[in-house]
């Protein structure tokens, strides 16, 4: 197409001379140019994107994009509309890696590149959009949609090999438009309603899904509301927090449309009326702040946890202390000849350290002095130990008729073989045994021992 109809340059068809020629995908034309510059002609491409079968296109992302062979058509190439066709009832995607922002009559684009999103019936506008925004994602609820592309500075030519945009069929949402916005720190974000600076098309709403990072708030400021006047049922401009599902603003309760301050990502809901007089219309300007209160709840918050569990561990420490001085005293069975209370401390003595007695040694020789018949042997008996007690001395002891067929020696031999001595803590003591008459070398008297 010529740019200027007065332009001197001739562009022939098929050897017919136009000012407009139109060329359909997979033909081949033959298309001459005579005193024609590059900069005089431009380059209009429409291509038509089509899914009828959900199993074609379910899930699955395109990308938007055009080949164009400069050497081959040496025209600068101007516009490009992709007209999108989904299956019935469906709705369209659409996505950007860079992101995209709104831009505005009294806005301009940073790029060479503008974007217009609209219904694929003419006159229902979506918006203008710029690359390089806050603009995640826009869906919305019609199954043909048209995405136009338009170039604007002639000395732009990646506009036929840049990969900018994506789309995808999805099943049909609740709103009519969906917009997804992550906000940034250094820009504030400007919204506004479908078709700006145009209305909103009556009973049509849209709604916007604000991300944030936990630590910050967004102070949300309304820079231009138009509300129509509504027979039946009035606009509605809502704001709910996401996570914490807070009802934070309301039109139908508060008349007067006031800044608002959201603490966390939320939704912005916004519904014209059905027959509505005038256009409803807004512009919004959105604000990141560091959220200083959230981060010193957190602190107080961690610090209560700890004094928390500082004090159950010292209770716990306690109970157990009380619990241990109060266990009832138990008998407990040692092997080792020891029954002691486990509130005793240390350890339990033996019963050598606890009896106060002293038991000696008693030799056997003193025990069995009387049966030795050498008499160097019986020295030892004559001076007991200190520890023995004295001799009991007495009369003799009358002499037993020998009964018949016993002799004398062998009734002193079985007395002999009778006899016990013992000794006890010095003291002699006499048992039931009969007692053993012995006759010693110097006296002629009987010396009785008993051993216990």
């Amino acid at each position: 197409m010529k740019k200027d109809p007065k332009s001197p340059c001739v562009l022939k068809l098929d050897s017919d001379v136009m000012d407009t020629v139109t060329i359909a995908s997979g033909d081949y034309y033959d298309i001459e140019f005579f005193d024609c510059n590059k900069d005089e002609l431009e380059l209009t491409v429409n291509q038509t994107r089509e899914c009828k079968e959900w199993r074609n296109c379910a899930y699955l992302t395109f990308p938007i994009t055009f080949n164009y062979e400069q050497n081959c058509i040496p025209v600068v190439l101007k516009t490009i509309t992709w007209h999108l066709h989904g299956p019935q009832n469906s709705a369209v995607e659409l996505q950007s890696s860079t992101g995209l922002r709104y831009c505005l009559p009294e806005d301009e684009c940073n790029s060479n590149l503008l974007l217009n999103v609209s219904h694929d019936n003419p006159g229902i506008t979506v918006g203008q959009f710029c690359p390089s925004g806050t603009i995640e994602k826009i869906q919305i609820r019609e199954s043909k949609i048209a995405v136009t592309a338009s170039v604007t500075s002639l000395n732009d030519q990646n506009l036929a090999t840049e990969l900018f945009l994506t789309y995808s069929f999805t099943q049909d949402i609740s709103e009519h438009y969906i917009f997804t916005v992550a906000p940034k720190m250094d820009n504030p974000t400007v919204l506004a309603t479908p078709a700006w600076p145009s209305g909103m098309k009556p009973s049509s709403n849209v709604s916007w899904i604000i991300n944030m990072e936990p630590q910050l708030k967004s102070n949300l400021k309304f820079r231009n509301v138009s509300q129509p006047k509504c027979k039946e049922v009035h606009t509605n401009i809502a704001v709910q927090t996401i996570r914490s599902q807070a009802m934070v603003y309301s039109t139908k309760k508060d008349k007067n449309i006031n800044d608002i301050l959201v603490p966390e990502s939320f939704y912005l809901n916004m519904t014209n009326c059905k027959s509505p007089t005038g256009s409803f219309r807004a512009m919004m300007e959105i604000t990141l702040q560091n959220s200083s209160n959230k981060l010193l709840g957190i602190i107080l918050s961690i610090v209560g946890i700890l004094l928390m569990i500082i004090t159950a561990v010292v209770i716990w420490i306690v109970l157990r202390k009380k619990k241990r001085n109060k266990a009832p005293p138990v008998s407990v069975y040692n092997p080792n000849e020891h029954a002691f209370l486990p509130g005793l401390h240390g350890i339990p003595k033996t019963q050598e350290e606890e009896d106060p007695h002293t038991y000696v040694y008693i030799d056997d020789t003193l025990v069995y002095c009387h049966l030795l018949k050498d008499d160097a042997e019986n020295e030892q008996c004559k001076e007991p130990s200190t520890d023995e007690s004295p001799r009991l001395s007495g009369p003799p002891l009358p002499d037993r008729p020998v009964s018949k067929g016993e002799s004398l020696v062998t009734k002193g031999n079985v007395l002999v073989d009778g006899e016990l001595y013992g000794y006890i803590q010095g003291q002699s003591t006499t048992s039931g045994s009969p007692k053993s008459p012995i006759k010693t070398s110097q006296e002629g008297a009987y010396e009785t021992r008993l051993c216990v």
